[in-house]
């Protein structure tokens, strides 16, 4: 469906289930056989909840700084490693928190490493 496909029908469907569906996709509509619409709702739904994930609406400039805050940098360390102001670090880590809805540095933290940005022995 990803493709282009207008409809979708399981090659063991009976004849008459196939000729519905030429017909459905002839006159401009959609058909799916009925035993594979709760794997595409289901696969829609996956793709709609990763693509408004908190981590996807990261900028990469605020992915960096997420994760040197994981690592322990303080706000003066990460705006020399980036060259960014001390005001530009605040601002992204604002705007991180307020798109992820973590409050503490503690839980970005956490947050980094279950997103994969780094690893729990970098931050020993």
């Amino acid at each position: 469906m990803a493709g282009g496909a207008s409809g979708y029908v399981l090659k063991d469907n009976a004849s008459d289930e196939v000729i519905r569906a030429i017909y459905a996709v002839h006159r401009g509509h959609v058909f799916v056989t009925p035993g594979v619409t709760g794997v595409l709702v289901e696969s829609w739904r996956a793709k709609r909840e990763e693509k408004v994930s908190a981590f996807n609406l990261l900028t990469e400039r605020e992915r960096d700084v997420l994760q040197l805050l994981a690592e322990g940098l303080s706000t003066n360390e990460i705006g020399e490693r980036l060259h960014l102001s001390i005001k530009t670090v605040g601002t992204h880590r604002q705007h991180i928190m307020e798109k992820t809805g973590i409050r503490s540095v503690a839980g970005l933290t956490k947050y980094a490493v279950a997103e994969g940005l780094t690893e729990l022995e970098a931050l020993e």
